[in-house]
């Protein structure tokens, strides 16, 4: 994913101009609605006065909340066009979506206070998206659930627009929210790789595969397995990662320049690190005994290369 994540800058560069001329006629259309609903409130109000139905009033206000309506609409519009004309500022950041809970409640443990509350979640990244961060969908984010070992169900957003303010992204979702900008900008491929694991990196935390003493078999602090097994059905058949706005089509274009998967053949055991081929194994390990023999350096540098590859 890091190499679309690479591809998102340049494709909203392309398409910020055609955006933000589009922006500019939704905002002329959000403003004529408003400008009617209103002249319609203000005849409403006259006939009212001047025979003092009932009706005539209601329609009054039911026009002033349509007004209303257009209004935010309008202000909104606004401020995307201006964000979309200065998209060469934008920049990567991670945002953290926190809803509150009560750990001392048994039942959010259980699989339908955990569906409860990632409906819950999504609701919330869905609100401060479509009013806040999607700039029309010229914006690209990455939106990844994930439960704490502990039990907190919340998402990490890998998000590629203008600044956010922390506070009103908090007032939209009703619960904290964090905004943090990532330092993997332009055309670093390491960095961006760094930040597209942090955003994405788990969906339930656990130890490592790269954590060589849990593999050998010693004593670590991990999930309640009856906490991992209500996640795992609590979450069967939901999505947990989903793609928003340019990030889609940077991710489709990546997958459309990926080369074709190579031929299927006998497979050459080969060295990790020079793609020698080796001779057949000798002896079959168990993994917990590999672990235990090999050199922590060695094992974190090949199954960081394994993962790698994966």
């Amino acid at each position: 994913m890091s190499g679309a994540a690479l591809r998102v800058s340049e494709l909203v560069g392309l398409r910020a101009r055609a955006a933000a001329a589009q922006l500019d006629a939704d905002l002329d259309a959000a403003r004529a609605a408003r400008d009617r609903w209103s002249q319609l409130a203000a005849a409403a109000r006259a006939r009212h006065k001047a025979r003092g139905r009932v009706r005539d009033l209601e329609a009054a206000e039911g026009h002033d909340l349509r007004a209303d309506r257009a209004e935010v609409r309008r202000a909104r519009l606004r401020r995307w066009a201006t964000e979309a004309a200065r998209a060469i500022t934008w920049r990567w950041r991670l945002v953290t979506v926190s809803p509150p809970w009560d750990p001392r409640r048994g039942d959010a443990y259980a699989v339908e206070g955990l569906r409860a509350r990632l409906a819950d979640l999504r609701a919330r990244c869905e609100t401060i998206w479509s009013h806040a961060m999607s700039v029309g969908g010229l914006a690209a984010a990455t939106v990844r659930v994930e439960l704490s070992a502990l039990g907190h169900v919340h998402a990490h957003v890998l998000y590629f627009g203008p600044y956010q303010h922390a506070r009103h992204l908090s007032r939209l979702a009703g619960c904290h929210v964090d905004v943090r900008e990532l330092r993997a900008q332009g055309d670093d491929l390491r960095a961006m790789r760094r930040a597209v694991v942090e955003a994405t990196k788990y969906a339930l935390k656990a130890p490592s595969g790269m954590r060589q003493q849990w593999v050998a078999g010693e004593r670590w602090r991990v999930v309640h397995p009856e906490l991992a097994a209500a996640w795992i059905v609590a979450t069967r058949d939901q999505q947990l990662v989903t793609h928003r706005g340019t990030m889609r089509d940077a991710i489709a274009a990546e997958l459309a320049c990926a080369p074709p998967p190579p031929a299927e053949g006998p497979a050459t055991l080969t060295c990790a690190r020079c793609h020698a081929p080796v001779c057949p194994i000798g002896e079959v390990w168990d993994i917990a005994r590999v672990a235990r023999e090999l050199p922590i350096a060695w094992w974190r540098e090949r199954v960081r290369l394994i993962a790698f590859r994966l």
